[in-house]
């Protein structure tokens, strides 16, 4: 018993001089977290800014090739909506079937020649639904397509499938005029004839 505690009291001179390492605790800034947040958030803004410009041009490319899908048909649009919205086919029809129709098919013949004169294919032909034709038989197909497709805008605004898309105001006719004058030179004739038959009997 007294030869370990001797042991023990030799130790405690030689524990006492030996240097171990302390742990030293990093004394940081106040704001330093203030700091880290504000960088977190700029680069967050930086983020959402670099998003949003991406949306915009994505947007763009959007638009670009909606117009250039668009483009080509734009004649055709162009064609549709006049036939629709631009003609009263309330009053179309009936001309048409009172003998206007001639006049449409001399039209179409004079598309046919002055288009085929002027506009004929490259190779000389047209290529139609897999057949080969003539410049101004491929014209008369175009023109008769055409003239088929007005025919059908008529038809969907005489169905009333556009509303009060394809609403056209009234106009007074010169008959309701005329009627109106006679109607009041009548009563004036009337009122003198009278008039007259009271200065006869009178005298």
């Amino acid at each position: 018993m007294f030869i370990r505690q001797r042991k023990l009291l030799l130790c405690i001179p030689i524990l006492h001089s030996l240097d171990f390492p302390t742990c030293v605790i990093p004394d940081f800034p106040t704001n330093y977290v203030s700091r880290k947040s504000q960088s977190n958030a700029m680069d967050a803004l930086i983020n959402l800014i670099d998003s949003l410009v991406n949306v915009f041009w994505s947007l763009l490319d959007v638009v670009v090739s909606l117009v250039l899908v668009v483009l080509p048909w734009l004649p055709m649009l162009a064609w549709v909506g006049f036939w629709t919205f631009a003609v009263n086919w309330t009053k179309a029809f009936p001309i048409l079937r009172k003998g206007g129709y001639i006049g449409v098919v001399l039209l179409m013949l004079v598309a046919v020649l002055v288009w085929g004169s002027v506009a004929p294919p490259i190779e000389g032909t047209h290529s139609l639904f897999g057949l080969t034709v003539s410049n101004f038989a491929g014209k008369f197909v175009y023109v008769t397509m055409l003239t088929c497709i007005a025919l059908l805008c008529g038809s969907a605004q005489l169905s009333g499938a556009f509303g009060s898309l394809c609403e056209f105001p009234e106009e007074a006719t010169d008959d309701d005029h005329g009627h109106g004058h006679g109607g009041h030179h009548g009563h004036d004739d009337h009122g003198h004839g009278h008039s007259h038959d009271t200065l006869v009997a009178h005298h």
